[in-house]
């Protein structure tokens, strides 16, 4: 968790915007407005996942969209998710 303001905030939100400007199949940067975000590779990558559901991206290699159709997908949409946490 990162303050949006921070050094390490502002750069990484700096450089999610200049990916979507430069990249137009990456997930949308949807972060306008808030104080803190994530800035973790596990959590960040986990983030723009969810973010091509909630707006329907395509998929780069089949051009179908990501539609959420599992009702827990479908839940952590709606509701976030309070945590992941992962293993090797």
């Amino acid at each position: 968790r990162e303050g949006a303001s921070s050094d390490s905030g502002a750069s990484s939100i700096a450089k999610w915007r200049a990916a979507v400007k430069a990249q137009p199949a990456f997930p949308p940067f949807m972060l306008d407005g808030k104080k803190e975000v994530f800035c973790s590779l596990g959590s960040g990558h986990f983030s723009q996942a969810l973010n091509l559901f909630r707006v329907q991206g395509r998929s780069l290699w089949s051009n179908e969209r990501y539609v959420a159709r599992e009702e827990s997908l479908c839940r952590a949409l709606d509701e976030g998710i309070d945590s992941i946490v992962l293993s090797s």
